[in-house]
């Protein structure tokens, strides 16, 4: 024989089977609720999962640090002397990079037989940026100090893996084309590893341009607009 309490239970349940029975018209709104509720969880939780707790796909993020002026001016740009200083003359940190916001450009491949301009999305760098997060190529070679170095110097790109797969197919041959972007020719030194999608959760830019390019108005801002630095180990 049965419990008290789990015979009162068994009571409780068989009396909403017979409910559900005699009414399907609520049973079918509970249901529907029931699984709307449950996909609704479902998909707050991956966002905070997405956003909150998976780590960015770089060497050592939880060393990772984003370096602010102002926090009471978000919108704040650094100049590039301004990044230049803090990167030569800071010891708390074994690099500090440079990053701007990504923006929409207009993206052509120069080489292909009848030109389309489409919207992809860019994102300037310093430098150092793949050197100090760790982020090798899967193809080529990804930007560094030397692209950056003087005004102008450079007219380099490095392609995201997901952008190389979906525009280039996948082509090796990539390596050395001429893009333009903003109708400004680029050339393609690389690709990146495949899962970086620079450092900021939720954004993916489709290609890296060195900051220094800057000085085209009608191609990038002239102001880095975030820095982070890269902390010492242990």
């Amino acid at each position: 024989m049965l419990p008290k309490f789990l015979e009162a239970r068994w009571a409780d349940l068989r009396y909403a089977a017979r409910t559900m029975r005699k009414n399907p018209g609520f049973t079918a709104v509970g249901v529907i609720s029931l699984a709307l509720g449950i996909g609704a969880n479902t998909a707050i939780f991956t966002l905070v999962d997405a956003v909150l707790l998976r780590m960015l796909p770089v060497k050592d993020p939880q060393q990772l640090y984003v370096i602010a002026r102002n926090p009471e001016r978000p919108n704040f740009s650094w100049t590039y002397p301004d990044y230049a200083a803090s990167r030569d003359q800071s010891h708390g940190f074994t690099g500090v990079i440079a990053y701007g916001g990504v923006n929409p450009f207009g993206f052509q491949v120069a080489s292909s037989g009848e030109p389309r301009t489409e919207v992809a999305v860019g994102v300037q760098v310093s430098g150092n940026y793949f050197e100090v997060l760790g982020v090798e190529p899967a193809l080529g070679r990804v930007l560094n100090p030397e692209d950056d170095r003087q005004p102008g110097a450079g007219p380099y790109l490095v392609l995201s893996h997901s952008f190389w797969r979906r525009r280039f197919a996948a082509d090796p041959r990539v390596v050395g084309a001429t893009v333009r972007v903003n109708d400004y020719p680029f050339t393609v030194v690389g690709v990146s590893r495949g899962g970086f999608t620079g450092v900021e959760i939720g954004v993916a830019p489709d290609f890296f341009i060195p900051h220094r390019r800057a000085h085209l108005p009608s191609c990038i801002s002239p102001r880095p607009d975030r820095l982070a630095g890269a902390s010492q180990p242990g």
